[in-house]
This record gives C-alpha cells, sequence and structure tokens, in this order.
C-alpha cells in the first residue's frame, strides 16, 4: 500500500476495514490513530506503536484481555455487545465519543468499533481529541 500515506487515512474511512487488512504492521503503527485488534473474546490481538505512544500504557497488551486487564474503564454494554456480535460474525461498525484514557482521565476520545475483514476478530480505533 505504499501509494498512500497511512497520516491520510481518516478514522472515519467507509472502507477501513478493508485499508487495515492491506496495511503492513510498519504502516498501521504510523496511522494517525491508535489501532488495537481484539479476537472476539476480547484478546488482544496487535497493539499500535502509536496507541503505546499517545496512551502511555506501560507494558506490552498483546495476550492479554483488553477489558479485564488492559482497560477495565471500557467494560461497557456497547464493547462487550459488540464483542458478543463479532463472536457470531456480525459486521460490526460503529462509533462512540467518550472521555478517559490511561494517562489522562479527561480525555477526549473518538472509539471506532470494526469489524476486520475475516469477520471472527474486531478493531478498537482511537482517536484523541
Amino acid at each position: 500500500m505504499s501509494d498512500r500515506i497511512p497520516e491520510e487515512i481518516d478514522l472515519e474511512a467507509d472502507d477501513l476495514a478493508e485499508i487495515l487488512d492491506r496495511l503492513g504492521e510498519a504502516e498501521r503503527n504510523r496511522l494517525p490513530f491508535g489501532l488495537v485488534l481484539m479476537s472476539h473474546s476480547g484478546d488482544v490481538l496487535y497493539y499500535s506503536d502509536r496507541e503505546r505512544e499517545m496512551s502511555g500504557y506501560p507494558r506490552d497488551p498483546v495476550g492479554l484481555n483488553w477489558l479485564r486487564d488492559v482497560a477495565p474503564c471500557m467494560n461497557e454494554e456497547w464493547i462487550v455487545e459488540g464483542l458478543a456480535r463479532c463472536r457470531d460474525c456480525w459486521r460490526l461498525d460503529f462509533m462512540v465519543r467518550t472521555t478517559g484514557d490511561h494517562r489522562d482521565r479527561r480525555q477526549e476520545l473518538d472509539l471506532r468499533l470494526l469489524s476486520a475483514v475475516n469477520g471472527q476478530r474486531m478493531w478498537l480505533l482511537i482517536r484523541r481529541i
């Protein structure tokens, strides 16, 4: 995907799941927003360097459960329901604005929950406002 600079990829792009699937790890790490890939059970499969840098989360969360071990503050109905729908192979794509970050609980965030192309995983995209 060398013909497209990652900084040009918008969090609200209609074809974002397909774009993320085509990007290499280095390109994903340069996106202007944080990126987490989870299994339908909520286990972290991928955690971008950008998210690590912006959130200040102190350790590698890959292999940990996002809602139990990494971000228990996100253990809310909308994300639990999203994981369940992903598990049941539903296509999922919605955004929510919320407050609270690892570094700053007052930080406003746009969160987009998006089914991965294969339907068995889910992207969590995090933009600090």
